[in-house]
């Protein structure tokens, strides 16, 4: 079960101008790599103001470009260390693309984990014996 939470600063109208185009795109690049079929991909989103952030130092303000920082959790030795590349990738061009234009300072983390260190339904992966994601 691929759990995401993206963090980001940038102006926005409504949820509608970022919430769906990240939670599609996010959720595809994920099932790119790992296919149909694994446990359901969950998203967060946090937005914070910027006076909240900040690169060097130095605060970001909302007339510069937005920043991200997303971390994607999977179970440990879900992805190989190339699908952990193109994952990165991926999202790192989603969030260009949505929150454009993009700090080059946001972040893309893949946090892989043991599968009995977390689970959802007050159930660890490692009794639902899902270990692909």
């Amino acid at each position: 079960m691929p759990y995401v939470r993206v963090g980001f600063s940038k102006p926005v109208l409504s949820p509608g101008d970022f919430a769906l185009p990240l939670s599609e795109g996010i959720t595809d690049a994920i099932d790119d790599v790992l296919g149909e079929g694994h446990e359901p991909t969950v998203i967060q989103f946090n937005r914070t103001d910027p006076f909240f952030w900040s690169v060097n130092g130095q605060e970001v303000s909302e007339a510069l470009p937005g920043i991200a920082a997303v971390e994607v959790f999977i179970v440990k030795g879900a992805m190989d260390s190339k699908q952990i590349e193109s994952t990165i990738s991926k999202i790192y061009e989603i969030l260009n693309r949505v929150l454009s234009p993009l700090h080059e300072e946001s972040y893309v983390l893949v946090h892989e984990l043991p599968d009995n260190s977390w689970g959802y339904g007050g159930m660890p992966l490692s009794r639902r014996g899902d270990t692909g994601g």
